[in-house]
């Protein structure tokens, strides 16, 4: 399913998910 998304796109996601693995280093309850 990835695969058809856009660079751009996944990128986005790539950066949200690292932005909550951030999230939950500081609020594991997050």
């Amino acid at each position: 399913m990835l695969g058809a998304v856009p660079g751009d796109t996944r990128a986005e996601l790539a950066e949200a998910f690292r932005l909550t693995e951030a999230m939950r280093r500081y609020d594991p309850s997050y």
